[in-house]
């Protein structure tokens, strides 16, 4: 979940970049290399030995916009660390993005090659996975691709519109989160017993998980302001004044709600499976079940969270590990404390969404 919605914020940042160039008559559009021309290169010399510049230079043909069908000389420029600059290379082929500009005449000049086009690989990805739920899931597979199509568009044109328009987004996304949880049971399992437990057990996991957050992230005096990209949304074309900490446990919540999902529907579908085995099963027994299969799957699932946190990190942690920051120094940094408090909390929401929704479903199915 982490990963989709970073890469949901890199597509904002490019649409801004792309829209800031257009206002300067930059046109970014897709070419294909038909030519390679003339390399030149230098290299420097580090302490590390191994950076490198060059700019390449390729006959690229223009396969969309006004000028589709042109052929152009554009010139590619970039730097390799530590490794042959042949992986960095444009080849004959080659699908790219190039930014342009127009002369009084209307032609392009000062053209340069931004980024591959990968696209193509992204959606061969995608459409595996598509396959591969549809094939193994079957009908279940079907009502998953809709929830997460759901889903998707809830976040990309509900929680961000929203976001942008200044409305608080701790609360925008504590409502959004609820409804796509709802939406998102009813659709897998039907409007019944168990969804409504899991929906109950799963929205109470996000809240408490949201309000450690705003609780110990307030009284720590977290900015929200430590990661990079945050501190681009001062300069974005709305001219809104965001609340940057409401943003940190924004996402806090939504990076949660995965995994407190998962738990929420696997207990509440766990114990709906129980009490139709043995329709005599009391509140105490369904209860003492509920614990005991929520043991199992708190392990996996809250190392989870914290991995896919600590993966987000991963480059930081080797950064500090290599110049032997002091921990002290590490944990109090106002990033690493606000990665801590997003780990730390969300595994909390997660472990408490267990006996809620047991208690919840114990409830409901002896009722």
């Amino acid at each position: 979940m982490k990963r989709f919605f970073t890469l949901i914020l890199l597509l904002l940042i490019f649409s801004v970049t792309f829209a800031q160039a257009a206002d300067d008559e930059a046109y970014p559009v897709r070419a294909k290399v038909v030519e390679l021309l003339e390399d030149t290169g230098n290299e420097v010399n580090t302490p590390a030995e191994g950076y490198y510049y060059e700019s390449q230079f390729v006959r690229v043909q223009i396969l969309e916009g006004e000028h589709k069908g042109k052929t152009v000389v554009a010139e590619h420029s970039t730097t390799a660390y530590f490794t042959d600059y042949e992986t960095y290379r444009l080849k004959k082929g080659d699908r790219v993005f190039i930014t342009y500009y127009l002369d009084e005449n209307g032609e392009p000049v000062d053209v340069y090659v931004t980024d591959l086009v990968r696209e193509g690989y992204l959606l061969f990805l995608a459409a595996l996975f598509v396959f591969l739920i549809l094939v193994l899931g079957r009908g279940q597979g079907v009502k998953t691709i809709i929830t997460l199509l759901i889903t998707v568009f809830i976040v990309v044109k509900v929680l961000i519109p929203l976001i942008l328009k200044g409305f608080p987004p701790l609360l925008t996304s504590v409502v959004l989160c609820s409804v796509v949880i709802l939406i998102s049971f009813i659709i897998i399992t039907g409007w019944n017993r168990k969804s409504l437990a899991a929906a109950l057990g799963t929205v109470s996991g996000v809240i408490v998980a949201g309000t450690l957050a705003l609780v110990l992230g307030s009284s720590a005096r977290l900015t929200g302001l430590a990661q990079e990209e945050t501190l681009m949304l001062i300069n974005i074309p709305q001219e809104i004044r965001f609340n940057y900490q409401g943003l940190l446990f924004s996402g806090i919540i939504i990076g949660a709600m995965g995994a407190v999902m998962d738990v929420g529907m696997s207990i509440a579908s766990a114990l709906y499976e129980i009490k139709s085995t043995n329709p005599e099963i009391g509140f105490q027994q369904l209860v003492s079940s509920g614990l005991n299969v929520g043991r199992d799957v708190m392990g996996t699932m809250t190392n989870t969270l914290i991995l896919a946190y600590a993966g987000g990190a991963l480059s930081l942690i080797l950064l500090f590990a290599a110049y032997e920051v002091p921990l002290a120094q590490i944990i109090n940094g106002d990033y690493m404390a606000s990665e801590i408090v997003r780990a730390l909390a969300g595994s909390i929401g997660l472990v408490m969404t267990i006996p809620i929704t047991t208690f919840i479903s114990a409830r409901l199915y002896t009722s």
